[in-house]
């Protein structure tokens, strides 16, 4: 986990996330391992609910590239 649910600040993310009525406690923003492409290294940011074993592919799900030397 990189950051708690209930440090999340962007209302939609928010919005989206607990529509189904969870809270948002039981959200997180979660990083995968560093991935290798030929574009460099990389990893997958998303939602989590470790309460319910989901992840939000709706929003805030996006790949992001490790800095480059």
């Amino acid at each position: 986990m990189i950051i708690p649910g209930e440090q999340l600040d962007d209302p939609e993310v928010i919005r989206v996330l607990t529509a189904d009525e969870s809270n948002i406690a039981d959200w997180g923003k979660y990083s995968t391992r560093v991935h290798q492409s030929p574009y460099g290294d990389f990893q997958v940011h998303y939602c989590y609910n470790s309460k319910k074993g989901e992840v939000s592919y709706d929003i805030d799900y996006k790949a992001v590239m490790n800095r480059r030397w």
